[in-house]
């Protein structure tokens, strides 16, 4: 048996008793060794169990001191206390005699002494206390022995009358500072008993590098669990045994935590000395000068991290929070003689912390006064709103939103907020019409078209097929409102509002990028790729809203993504255009067949037949919606009762522009599809896009629609974009079994091939959300047969990122 048989001894350095190197824990060393007082505190630590028991290694040990010096006092063993079956009944006997003996030999001479001072001191007798274990008692009066010296007993409540007095929170609060007191008391004595620094003498490198892992994998457990302070600690001790550029900035992310900023700078100044241009440092430091009142420094730091990761999303937000916090305090020190205004300007990314400061640190009951204008004060209720939702606060939201909304109408922010407070409410009217409105503005909001797909499902199992007549009408956003929110004009220079020249190249420049833009979306639509073509078109509209055959085309996109409820919208914008436009009205029959609207679709093919009796396409779909109509089976019956409600895009009022140029779009273009109109739903028309989420909300919102439409490659997108250590933060409670198999699936089906190290860390870090236990009971024996192939392929596909033994450990971690 060597150390090296027992990897708990080795590389420890030296004993905790003696400081003994552990290699001389060894046979080969106590058989070579002739120096008695080594082998007796050798003896001592093993004996100890200090360093663990090894009963052969010991036996060993006193073997060798034995023949070199019997007489050792290492090898004397306590001998152990006796016990009844020790002695024999001879022995026992004799043990009983001397001790009776004993007795009687106490109890005469007890008797003698107090014969004697009773004849010597007859008067003190009084006065003298008794013998101990003597029958005498002291001679005491019961005036002496009085009630005052009695010790006094705690008063306590007797009667009903003294328990009215009694004050119960008075005495909980007692108890309360109590255990708060010995709380601060223990973590305070637990952290001071932690010694800030290691002693390494007679290490070797190696031992010193495993020293100082091992203690920085400790401040790694407390960082994560919260305990910022105990993380410091265990860092320093890493320092101490060796300085590193991880213990180093694990040191300053804690101490950022703690908000010692001078501490984490000294810190990330270590590093960059030891490795200049470490991007944690940097990033690091960066937000040290920004907690400091140093943005010029934060700057230049940030640039330096963007320089070598252009993508950093940590850098390019710091960096606008510290440039817009630059820009806010210059506006501010101007207008400090007036009162000291606070200018609030709402970010990009409404999710972060500095929003949130900025929505919930100040009351917006003197709004106006601290705001400008109403879009200034319309910001702040909104940002306020934000925080609201992200803290679960859906009443607060609500109010803020209808603020918000009430400054600046149609807002796109807080109409989505309030939609998302809505639908968490369960109150699933209020909150499609939102994101209906919501779409008005910006129809490629991908939020707002997975929501308004989850609660038309929902809004149908709730109120049956007339669900649309219980909703409440949908406001109509006026053309310029998207406009305004999104693309706000610059406001001109003094100098320059007279100036005609400039506006005449601003038109000019605006007719240029609309042809370009119509152009594309006509490609695009040729190439099939109408995702692409409908945000071409929609930015046409927000420079050009009159023109009618942008919203023709942008509806047959519509329609070729079966977003049939937009469709129609479109076309109806197109018709107020244009009356007699025939596109407009086929293609808003089309919209009326996917809405199962049959009647009104018959209409709008009859008027197309009226203006045009040579359209072979619109022939057809008259005798297919006439053939529904008629037909008892067909869900015409459910049509008939639907009243819909129509969707304006502008006033009735607007100018009439000339009819589109039929050669816009291809006339193979007119006619549908039928197989992507008729027969495929709306979920599977188009790839959902997926993006990486930043929060549990946004992985659920996605997680969501990925598995309304059972789309597995959707699924492994999103996996392959998720680090499988948030996996389990993401998920939080929400893990379902429908969810859970699809993950099993698209990891399956879409990554094991591509990267078995990521399948293998997702699986492991699955095991560990909050739901996967009761996951485990409720899949059924197939589906536990689909984890077990997922993981045969996992075992069968070798890797340097995890063993067969991982494999096998993972499988019991999946009761397989």
């Amino acid at each position: 048996m060597t150390a090296k048989d027992h990897p708990s001894l080795w590389g420890f350095g030296t004993t905790k008793a003696f400081n003994i190197p552990v290699e001389h824990l060894d046979f080969k060393y106590i058989e070579k060794c002739s120096d008695i007082k080594h082998l007796e505190k050798i003896l001592y630590v093993l004996r100890s169990g200090d360093e663990g028991y090894y009963p052969e290694l010991t036996e060993f040990c006193e073997k060798r001191l034995r023949g070199l010096a019997p007489g050792s006092r290492a090898l004397r063993k306590d001998k152990p206390a006796s016990t009844a079956s020790s002695f024999t009944t001879e022995e026992w006997e004799k043990i009983d005699g001397d001790i009776k003996s004993w007795v009687s030999e106490i109890k005469k001479e007890e008797t003698k002494m107090q014969f004697q001072e009773t004849e010597t001191f007859p008067k003190m007798r009084d006065h003298l206390p008794p013998v101990r274990g003597s029958n005498n008692d002291l001679h005491v009066t019961k005036e002496k022995y009085s009630s005052k010296n009695k010790p006094a007993k705690k008063k306590i409540p007797r009667d009903y009358a003294e328990w009215d007095k009694f004050d119960v929170e008075k005495e909980c609060s007692k108890i309360d500072e109590d255990y708060k007191e010995k709380t601060v008391v223990d973590n305070k004595s637990h952290l001071s008993k932690i010694e800030t620094r290691i002693d390494t003498a007679g290490l070797t490198e190696k031992e010193k590098g495993f020293l100082a892992t091992r203690e920085k994998e400790k401040g790694n457990e407390a960082f994560n669990s919260g305990d910022y302070e105990e993380a410091v600690m265990y860092y320093t001790r890493s320092i101490s045994a060796l300085p590193t550029i991880a213990a180093y900035n694990n040191r300053a992310q804690a101490e950022i935590k703690l908000q010692n900023w001078n501490r984490a700078f000294q810190d990330c100044e270590k590093v960059l000395e030891l490795e200049p241009g470490n991007i944690k440092a940097l990033l690091r430091r960066a937000t040290t000068y920004k907690h400091q009142n140093k943005p010029q420094e934060a700057i230049e730091d940030l640039r330096s991290v963007l320089e070598v990761e252009p993508d950093n999303d940590l850098a390019k937000k710091i960096l606008s929070e510290v440039e817009r916090d630059l820009k806010n305090y210059a506006v501010t020190s101007k207008s400090q003689t007036q009162g000291g205004r606070m200018v609030i300007e709402e970010v990009e990314n409404s999710e972060d912390e500095n929003e949130k400061k900025s929505g919930t640190k100040h009351d917006i009951g003197g709004g106006d006064k601290r705001s400008e204008s109403a879009g200034e004060l319309s910001i702040l209720y909104s940002n306020r709103a934000a925080c609201y939702l992200k803290e679960g606060n859906c009443s607060g939201c609500i109010q803020d939103c209808n603020r918000a909304l009430e400054l600046h109408p149609f807002s796109m922010k807080p109409l989505l907020r309030r939609a998302m407070a809505y639908e968490t409410l369960e109150q699933y009217g209020k909150a499609y019409v939102d994101y209906k409105t919501v779409l008005q503005i910006d129809s490629g909001v991908q939020l707002a078209n997975d929501s308004i797909n989850r609660i038309t499902r929902i809004l149908m199992e709730l109120d049956g097929p007339n669900w649309r007549e219980k909703l409440s009408p949908i406001p109509a956003v006026p053309t310029s409102e998207p406009l305004r929110v999104w693309c706000p004009e610059p406001q001109a220079a003094p100098g320059q509002e007279g100036d005609s020249g400039s506006l005449a190249s601003a038109s000019v420049s605006d007719e240029e990028m609309f042809k370009a833009l119509k152009e594309e979306g006509n490609q695009h639509v040729k190439n099939k790729n109408y995702q692409d073509a409908l945000s071409k078109y929609t930015e046409c509209l927000k420079i050009n809203s009159k023109e009618c055959g942008i919203y023709t085309n942008r509806a047959l996109c519509y329609l070729k993504l079966c977003h049939f409820e937009e469709a129609k919208r479109d076309c109806d914008q197109a018709l107020r255009l244009d009356g007699g436009n025939v596109k407009a009205h086929y293609r808003r029959a089309l919209a009326h067949k996917g809405l199962q609207n049959y009647q009104e679709s018959l209409t709008d093919l009859h008027r197309v037949l009226l203006l045009n009796p040579n359209i072979a396409e619109a022939k057809m779909e008259l005798e297919e919606v006439t053939r529904f109509l008629k037909d008892n089976t067909a869900p015409s019956s459910k049509g008939k009762e639907r009243r819909k409600i129509e969707i304006q895009e502008v006033n009735e009022g607007s100018e009439e522009e000339p009819r589109e140029n039929p050669e816009e779009v291809p006339t193979a273009c007119l006619a549908p599809e039928k197989s992507s109109e008729s027969t495929v739903p709306p979920e599977r028309s188009e790839p959902l896009c997926i993006s990486k989420p930043s929060n549990a909300y946004e992985f659920g919102q996605i997680i969501n629609a990925v598995s309304t439409r059972k789309d597995e490659e959707a699924c492994a997108h999103l996996l392959a974009l998720t680090a499988p250590k948030d996996l389990p933060v993401l998920l939080s409670n929400k893990l379902e079994g429908d969810i859970f198999l699809l993950l099993i699936q698209s990891l399956r089906n879409h990554l094991i091939d591509k990267d078995p190290a990521l399948v293998y860390q997702h699986l492991l870090y699955l095991s560990k959300a909050d739901r996967f236990k009761m996951m485990l009971t409720l899949i059924s024996k197939s589906q536990k047969e689909q984890i077990e192939r997922l993981l045969d392929d996992l075992s069968d596909t070798p890797n340097e990122h995890f063993t067969l033994e991982d494999v096998q450990a993972l499988k019991k971690q999946y009761e397989l």
